[in-house]
C-alpha cells in the first residue's frame, strides 16, 4: 500500500514545522524516506475546527490515500471546551472514512510551559490546561482503541531529554528535534501498514 500513496496532513505549527528550513521539517524529512506524494495543509495556530473546514475545502479534491491528523493544541489553548474538540476529531475520522480515506491520528509531542518564550508567554491560557491537554491525549487514546484508528504517539519521543534543548520556544521543536519525529512518524507508519 505504501508506493505512490498520496498522504495528506492536517494539523498545527507541530505539523507545518513552525520555526525551521522547510527542508529541515519533519513531513519533508519523511517524504524524501517513502515513495509517496505528501500534501502538508497544516498551519501555524490552526484549530481542529479549522481542520474540519479544510477537509471539505482541500482534502477531499485531492483523493487521498491517508488522512494524518494531529492537533487540539491551539483548541485548548484558546479555551475551547474539550467536547469541541471530541467533535472535530470524530468528524475527521467519519467523515475520512465515509470517503474511502484512511485515517491516522497523531499523539502530539508535550510543551515545555517553563521554558516558554517571551512572545508566548504573553498568550493567556487556561490555568488548568495541563489537566486538559491529557485529559484530550486520554480521550484520544481510548476513542482511536475503541474505532480501531491508529495513531502515531510523538509525546514520549523526548524522553530522558532536557526540553530546553528540545524547544525553539517551549512549543515548536528544533530542527534535531524534527529528525525524531520524523524517525517516529516512518517507524509507527511502517508498522500501521503492514
Amino acid at each position: 500500500m505504501m508506493e505512490h500513496m498520496k498522504i495528506v496532513c492536517l494539523g498545527d505549527s507541530i505539523t507545518r514545522s513552525f520555526g525551521v528550513k522547510p527542508s529541515c521539517g519533519w513531513l519533508n524529512l519523511v517524504n524524501s524516506q517513502l515513495d509517496c506524494t505528501i500534501i502538508n495543509y497544516a498551519i501555524a495556530g490552526d484549530t481542529t475546527n479549522g481542520m474540519l473546514i479544510k477537509f471539505h475545502t482541500q482534502v477531499l479534491k485531492d483523493h487521498p490515500d491517508v488522512l494524518f491528523i494531529m492537533g487540539g493544541g491551539n483548541d485548548l489553548r484558546a479555551g475551547a471546551p474539550a467536547t469541541a474538540l471530541q467533535t472535530n476529531i470524530v468528524s475527521l475520522v467519519y467523515n475520512a472514512r465515509a470517503n474511502g480515506i484512511f485515517p491516522i491520528i497523531g499523539l502530539t509531542v508535550p510543551e515545555d510551559h517553563k521554558n516558554l518564550s517571551p512572545e508566548f508567554r504573553k498568550i493567556p491560557v487556561p490555568e488548568n490546561i495541563e489537566i486538559e491537554r491529557e485529559q484530550y491525549r486520554n480521550w484520544l487514546i481510548e476513542y482511536c482503541k475503541a474505532l480501531n484508528v491508529p495513531t502515531i504517539d510523538f509525546y514520549h519521543i523526548f524522553d530522558g531529554k532536557d526540553l530546553k534543548d528540545v524547544y525553539i520556544d517551549g512549543l515548536h521543536p528544533t530542527t534535531e528535534s524534527q529528525k525524531l519525529i520524523a524517525d517516529e512518524f516512518l517507524r509507527r507508519f511502517k508498522e500501521i501498514l503492514n
